[in-house]
């Protein structure tokens, strides 16, 4: 008999250990979820996005707003329009964009040979038509002594508020030249 209420005891008391530690499991779950996962799910939702991921979101926007101008307004708030009227102007300017290039190469130490505007034409070969997202093709020459430097100009562009995309890059063993075609783009009301 007092074997047997050994036992007993002792399972009883093994029964109340691991109920304590489920519930000390249960309240740290609890409590990170209530306490710390509210703050990250926030935190996640409010992060700020910058460089290769704001111009993605920016053309995502724009895609966005293209595709359903035909049945609704698409109604931005303050900081997108902001982010939107950087990134894609009402028309191409060319002497802005000359003078942000020419920063942005003396900045990585490069010379800018030419710098030149080349007319687009759609696969039909006329005109594109008027309003909505255009694009503008830029031929550029570069003087670049180094890599560095022209790994540095190509993070400068892929950061830059105004989007460009390398349509295409062309470089030469025995010169320092380079040659780079740049797509930019404009929304034409």
């Amino acid at each position: 008999m007092p074997q047997k209420k050994k036992l007993i005891a002792v399972i009883v008391y093994k029964f109340f250990i691991y109920l304590v530690l489920i519930l000390a499991i249960i309240s740290l779950v609890g409590s990170w979820y209530l306490l710390i996962g509210g703050r990250y799910k926030n935190y996640q939702r409010n992060q700020t996005v910058t460089g290769p991921q704001l111009a993605e979101k920016i053309r995502f926007l724009s895609q966005q707003a293209a595709s359903e101008q035909k049945s609704a307004q698409v109604i931005f708030t303050p900081s997108e329009n902001q982010l939107i009227s950087l990134a894609l102007p009402g028309n191409f300017d060319f002497p802005s964009v000359l003078i942000q290039l020419s920063a942005l190469a003396q900045k990585n130490n490069l010379k800018i040979i030419s710098l030149e505007k080349v007319e687009l034409k759609n696969s039909a070969g006329a005109a594109p038509a008027s309003g909505g997202l255009k694009r503008a093709s830029l031929k550029i020459k570069l003087l670049a002594e180094n890599y560095n430097n022209l790994k540095n100009f190509f993070n400068g562009l892929e950061n830059s508020a105004l989007v460009f995309d390398a349509n295409s890059l062309m470089l030469a063993a025995d010169s320092p030249e380079v040659s780079l075609n740049l797509i930019t783009y404009y929304y034409a009301d």
